[in-house]
């Protein structure tokens, strides 16, 4: 398939590499790139690289968005000739980072130059920094999101619906979803707090802004329950404001991109 060059994804390239100052200064990483696919094949995708993005659509290479929730290596899901072009661009140690959220999907994609091995070193031990650059990014970048969202790239189907690509890591994840945890431990200076996994979903919710009532629906408990359950957080972690836990969850590096929490 080909794209209209003039299309906002291909004419902010620039924007993008601005926005990503931080992140290439900071680092030996030369690429990022921010994509949603919404509505089944509805997408927009913000590079730096506008020959990656372009010969991406080119060639109908699978949108990422196939695959379960995660984070996956490039060399896991590009094709051969994505893979060949990629050296070309001086494209390498790559990762995916894809969060499926309700009504779409969002996919973050970092990238160094060839043989910077330490990159691996990077996505390995500062993973909540990269999750704190996505935040950041769509933030800078809300703008141009809203554009993009109101002129969307339509993908044919086979790149949205990968035979491979979902079932990927199903047996893994059914085996590791069946374990039982009925209490989460914190480590650093709040080692010993634990919450139940109730707390950890209310926390989640608060922490993105929801109101107990709407918590309460969405648990299906009573707001007086997530009222105690609040309560009770704020007193184990010594705070009292939403602001307060949300810089303490942040500090603990358990935020993920999409909101909630991992322990």
């Amino acid at each position: 398939m080909t794209i209209n060059p003039n299309h906002i994804c291909f004419t902010t390239s620039s924007t993008i590499s601005e926005i990503s100052k931080p992140l290439f200064d900071s680092s030996n990483l030369n690429f990022f790139s921010y994509g949603r696919v919404f509505n089944k094949n509805n997408c927009f995708v913000f590079h730096n690289s506008n020959t990656l993005l372009e010969n991406w659509f080119k060639l109908e290479a699978p949108a990422p968005s196939c695959w379960s929730e995660g984070v996956y290596l490039w060399d896991d899901i590009l094709t051969d000739d994505m893979k060949r072009l990629r050296h070309e661009l001086n494209l390498d140690n790559g990762i995916c980072i894809v969060n499926h959220l309700e009504n779409y999907t969002d996919i973050y994609a970092f990238n160094s130059p060839l043989n910077a091995g330490s990159s691996m070193s990077l996505y390995l031990n500062e993973m909540s920094s990269l999750n704190k650059f996505c935040l950041y990014f769509k933030d800078q970048a809300s703008k141009l999101i809203e554009q993009a969202m109101a002129d969307p790239i339509v993908m044919p189907y086979a790149m949205v619906n990968y035979a491979n690509g979902s079932k990927q890591n199903d047996q893994f994840n059914e085996k590791m979803e069946s374990l039982k945890i009925k209490n989460y431990f914190f480590n650093d200076k709040y080692n010993g707090i634990k919450l139940t996994k109730r707390e950890v979903e209310c926390l989640s919710l608060y922490l993105k802004g929801e109101t107990s009532h709407e918590i309460a629906k969405q648990l299906s408990l009573n707001k007086k329950t997530i009222d105690t359950f609040l309560t009770l957080i704020k007193k184990k972690f010594d705070c009292r404001t939403r602001s307060e836990l949300f810089e303490i969850v942040w500090n603990l590096g358990i935020l993920k991109s999409n909101g909630w929490i991992s322990v």
